[in-house]
């Protein structure tokens, strides 16, 4: 392969593969195992991953990686923020399933986008207003 698209490149900051390891030993585990004892070994190693995925994360976007460099660094750092967040969202309705509505969240969540996107063109056009009543 010869070239590579951002997806790609910046792929090993958004996936954490360890919690995916995990994930999947768990269940192979609970085939053999109880729910009960397996639950929270699971927790337990799938906080550990995430942190580690975390810090590992930041520790190398210091490091001035060329991937990050060549998709353009505010581009990069957006992506690798939203990208783990979804990450993290998803992991949460999977291993917390009864208590977390996905419909909710994303409800909520478009609420406070729109109420953001409110704000921002309030204070545009209440600025930009001022601005050419002083021209």
């Amino acid at each position: 392969m010869s070239k590579s698209n951002f997806i790609v490149s910046l792929a090993p900051y958004c996936l954490p593969i360890y919690t995916l390891f995990i994930l999947l030993a768990y269940l192979v585990a609970r085939q053999k195992y109880s729910q009960a004892f397996l639950e929270p070994l699971l927790i337990g190693a799938v906080g550990f991953t995430l942190s580690f995925h975390a810090s590992l994360t930041l520790y190398a976007i210091r490091q001035n990686q060329p991937d990050i460099v060549n998709s353009g660094p505010f581009f990069s750092l957006i992506f690798i923020v939203l990208a783990n967040a979804w990450i993290i969202i998803l992991l949460a309705k999977i291993l917390f399933s009864n208590e977390i509505s996905l419909l909710q969240f994303l409800t909520l969540t478009a609420g406070s986008h729109k109420n953001i996107w409110q704000f921002i063109f309030t204070e545009l056009s209440q600025r930009l207003g001022k601005a050419f009543a002083k021209v």
